[in-house]
């Protein structure tokens, strides 16, 4: 079993994909979206993590990413936020990122 807590947050950014494909080519051109986060870390006990601190470390730290993030993806937010609170000393299980909640991506640690 495994015990797993989750919280969410988002954050206001302008990006663009310069290589889009033809076929989407308008997202080539910056772009504003309003990014949903979901960060879910592994606990081992009840409160081992508190909710509201772990959302308040991750509003902390999308505050500092909320700008023109230029040729950025939800994939790459994903491996930016997972890097960031695995740094801290969390053991992140999976990040989910996606622009305006309508799609997005999901990045899911293997045990």
């Amino acid at each position: 079993m495994r015990q797993i807590v989750w919280v969410t947050a988002s954050f206001e950014a302008l990006h663009r994909w310069p290589d889009a494909p033809i076929e989407v080519d308008f997202l080539q051109n910056l772009h504003r979206h309003i990014f949903h986060v979901r960060l879910e870390v592994l606990t081992q006990s009840d409160r081992q993590v508190e909710f509201m601190m772990l959302k308040w470390e991750l509003q902390d730290f999308l505050s500092g990413i909320r700008q023109n993030q230029g040729p950025t993806s939800c994939e790459s937010f994903c491996t930016t936020i997972l890097d960031e609170f695995n740094d801290k000393g969390y053991i992140v299980s999976k990040v989910t990122v996606s622009e305006d909640g309508e799609n997005g991506c999901t990045l899911e640690v293997l045990p």
